[in-house]
């Protein structure tokens, strides 16, 4: 599944997001620095997602990107970026936001930036100084961001280069349907909303799940039962919803606060919370510690 997200990011519900951060530089830097996370601690995280080229979890954080190693979190390269917004779009295709490490050649806010190599390389696509991407969401060439400068979306059409402010809308987090690419959901204090304008207007979405989540994700079509869930996400207690034809349900708790989560499969989520990155096989029944991150 293509998409975002990220998240992020649930700095309006949980006031746990700083944004004066680091991030990638814009000059390829070459080779990998295998420094574990109390080298500097990570700060906070940002974004949880599936490299696809190797299966391997990459964590989003506020001192750089990491990888999750045999249980153990590695950083990638020597960025000490603040690595926003994280999405993986493909094999070892990474898109981010945020703002520079120390002394990396880069403006303020890095508007979006990507890298082909697995995150050891960065290079600007769009933006670049303008936008803060605190959520970013992709489907095929169609991205969107949420951008906190202006407190707006933004959608691009060719991959990152040119862009449009839509709506603004007060979030936490968005996602792009990976069916539709101008259908985008987002969750907000008041609720989960959808666009079907490419974000040009909201409106709320009907059932509203009982409680309103911080953190959301489209669950991939296989082909299965037309009874299968097609959104799942976290309210800000850790319960873990998923949206069906019979509206919304619990399915279980992620075990702390949430910061991060992804769907990766219909059944296979990920989250991560301010301290731990957690795996779910079952649909967010229950969770298996994936590794410890050193704040």
């Amino acid at each position: 599944m293509v998409r975002r997200p990220v998240h992020l990011l649930i700095a309006v519900i949980l006031t746990s997001v700083s944004v004066a951060c680091t991030s990638p530089g814009t000059a390829p830097t070459g080779g990998t620095n295998t420094s574990a996370a109390a080298e500097a601690g990570v700060g906070h995280i940002h974004g949880v997602d599936l490299n696809t080229d190797d299966g391997t979890v990459y964590v989003a954080t506020h001192r750089g990107l990491y990888r999750l190693e045999a249980g153990r979190p590695v950083r990638v390269a020597h960025h000490l970026q603040d690595t926003m917004g994280l999405t993986i779009t493909g094999p070892d295709r990474f898109l981010i936001s945020g703002h520079p490490g120390p002394g990396e050649p880069a403006p303020s806010h890095l508007g979006l930036v990507a890298s082909d190599d697995g995150g050891n390389t960065w290079a600007p696509v769009g933006l670049s100084g303008q936008a803060d991407f605190h959520a970013l969401s992709a489907a095929g060439v169609t991205i969107y961001g949420f951008d906190s400068l202006e407190a707006a979306v933004m959608r691009s059409d060719d991959a990152g280069r040119r862009w449009q402010q839509g709506a603004s809308v007060a979030m936490t987090d968005l996602d792009v349907d990976p069916e539709n690419p101008m259908h985008v959901v987002s969750a907000t204090p008041t609720g989960v909303q959808e666009s079907h304008d490419g974000a040009m207007t909201f409106t709320a979405v009907t059932p509203q799940p009982p409680r309103p989540l911080a953190l959301l994700d489209h669950v991939p079509y296989t082909g299965g039962s037309d009874r299968d869930p097609v959104l799942a996400g976290v309210d800000t207690t850790g319960g873990v919803w998923a949206l069906g034809p019979a509206g919304w349900h619990l399915t279980g708790t992620v075990p702390g606060t949430p910061a991060a989560f992804t769907v990766i499969a219909p059944d296979r989520y990920l989250a991560a919370t301010d301290s731990a990155v957690f795996g779910s096989d079952d649909a967010g029944r229950s969770w298996n510690l994936l590794a410890h991150m050193d704040r």
